[in-house]
């Protein structure tokens, strides 16, 4: 069984019915819609105060370290998308934690790192992590690293062979839907990067064949970097020490998590812990651009016509066919093993987890209705 993830990437395509095609997107959300039913919660992560925003009817979340004798008080904002919540002093914050307008117009929340993914994935990473509204669990300690990495050595697991899941180096980008994405559909999911003024979306029929996505827009290098078999999404920086990283996908995996490797030092990084676990950097730790997940439909609402991540890769996959074929309707399967798994939520339903100095709380999405 563990087998089958990357043998299925590597030799064959899956053959799901094609979806229709959805229109070209229209406008950004008209100022003043009122449907929307955002939600705050003021919390404490591993001592940092932190600010957690959930819009659930449009699948919107997002999370940010609360200023340090900032204003008294903040509250969320409805009918204003992609405004999501406002301070005591009078001063709006969008959904990137821009102030748009007020006495603090121009300034910027810090974005706290977060990230959406399957349940049973944090509570393997980071056993015994706090969970929202949940009591506490005994859980046994992290496992000690071995062989030099961060990691123990011995119980990574290997889901594909060395090049099977090539990353994208060279991305193309479109902005009309056209017939060769007939996949999109309005709940297709997609990570959504704003770089400057433009805003680009990653669909996750795209990312979970390739997995990494090595870019570079308005003169910044990241790399967005999706786990089909976790759920998990984030993006980072490539830049270390005034020479640039390219991720691609090492095959193997740790708690069914994607370790990447970088090509410049042959250091590996595991994607939710967000640092190098074995290699040259091991220890360093990645410098996170904010990323929101959300339905192609919210992303077309909020951003209008933003630049989607083409299919045109020239690889021939189908890439609107999930190349693990059940994995995400069957709860129960879970391909790789875990070092410990946590009851407390079903382990395939997804959520929001926040990270503050290697630290983990979780949010169930529910939270927010």
């Amino acid at each position: 069984m563990r087998q089958i993830y990357g043998i299925v990437l590597a030799l064959f395509v899956l053959t799901l019915p094609n979806c229709h095609r959805q229109e070209e997107p229209t406008n950004v959300l008209p100022d003043g819609d009122p449907q929307t039913r955002v939600k705050l919660i003021e919390d404490r992560v591993n001592g940092q105060d932190i600010l957690v925003v959930g819009e659930p009817d449009m699948e919107l979340y997002a999370a940010f370290l609360r200023p340090s004798g900032g204003p008294g008080a903040f509250h969320a904002v409805q009918g204003k998308l992609p405004v999501v919540l406002a301070d005591s002093e009078g001063t709006r914050y969008d959904i990137w934690g821009t102030a748009v307008s007020g006495p603090g117009k121009g300034g910027q929340l810090v974005p706290a790192n977060f990230m959406i993914a399957y349940w049973f994935a944090w509570g393997a990473q980071y056993p015994g992590c706090a969970l929202y509204g949940h009591p506490d669990t005994a859980a046994p300690a992290q496992p000690p690293g071995e062989n030099g990495w961060l990691i123990p050595y011995s119980r990574l697991a290997r889901g594909a062979f060395p090049g099977a899941i090539p990353s994208i180096d060279a991305p193309e980008y479109i902005e009309h839907l056209t017939d060769y994405m007939p996949y999109l559909e309005d709940d297709t999911r997609c990570l959504v990067v704003r770089m400057g003024a433009d805003v680009f979306a990653y669909p996750h029929p795209v990312l979970e064949w390739h997995e990494v996505v090595n870019d570079r827009q308005g003169g910044t290098p990241f790399s967005v970097l999706y786990c089909p078999l976790t759920g998990s999404g984030c993006a980072w920086r490539r830049e270390y020490n005034g020479a640039e990283l390219e991720y691609e996908v090492s095959g193997l995996l740790y708690n069914s998590n994607l370790i990447a490797e970088d090509r410049t030092t042959g250091s590996y990084w595991s994607q939710m812990r967000h640092e190098a676990v074995g290699g040259q950097l091991v220890g360093q730790k990645t410098t996170n651009i904010e990323v929101l997940e959300v339905p192609f439909a919210t992303a077309r609402r909020l951003f209008g016509r933003v630049k989607i991540l083409s299919d045109r890769t020239g690889y021939p996959w189908e890439y609107g066919n999930f190349p693990c074929g059940d994995y995400c309707t069957n709860h129960d399967l879970i391909l790789y093993p875990l070092v410990f798994k946590d009851d407390r939520v079903p382990g395939k339903e997804r959520t929001l987890g926040v990270l503050v100095d290697g630290q983990a709380k979780v949010y169930r999405l529910t939270a927010f209705e």
